[in-house]
C-alpha cells in the first residue's frame, strides 16, 4: 500500500512537471497537508502558483489562502483576498466561504483596498 501511494505521488510529480494543472494542484495539496510528502507550505505555494498560471480555480483559491495566512509565502491578506476572489470567479465553490472569513478578519480599510484590487484585476 505504501509503495502504491509513493508511486501515485511520483506519477503526480511527472504530470505536474509536464504541465498538467490538476497534477500541480494535487501535488500542492500533498505538500500543504503533509500527505505522501513532508508538509512544506513553500513547495505547496510553488505548485499552486504554477497551476494558477494555467487557470486552475482551486489552486488559485489555495494560493490565496496561503497568502492570507502567511504560510510558505509572505503574509498578504489583500493579495490573498484577490486570489481567493479570482478562484471564486473561476468556479471554485469553496472560495466564497473563505472570502466571508477574510472579510470578518480584515479591517474596513484593508478590505476596501482588497476589493479595489479585485475590481482592477477584472478591468485589466
Amino acid at each position: 500500500m505504501a509503495e502504491q501511494l509513493s508511486q501515485d505521488v511520483e506519477f503526480l510529480e511527472r504530470a505536474a512537471e509536464n504541465g498538467n494543472a490538476e497534477a500541480m494542484f494535487l501535488l500542492g495539496v500533498c505538500y500543504a497537508q503533509g500527505r505522501k510528502r513532508p508538509q512544506d507550505f513553500t513547495v505547496a505555494a510553488r505548485w499552486f502558483h504554477e497551476a494558477t498560471k494555467k487557470g486552475h480555480a482551486k489552486a488559485t483559491t489555495s494560493l490565496g489562502f496561503l497568502y492570507s495566512r502567511g504560510r510558505g509565502v509572505r503574509l498578504d491578506e489583500k493579495l490573498g483576498y484577490k486570489l481567493i476572489a479570482e478562484g471564486q470567479q473561476r468556479g471554485d465553490p469553496t472560495a466564497a466561504q473563505l472570502l466571508t472569513v477574510l472579510r470578518q478578519r480584515m479591517s474596513p480599510i484593508m478590505l476596501k483596498e482588497a476589493e479595489r484590487m479585485v475590481q482592477n484585476s477584472r478591468l485589466g
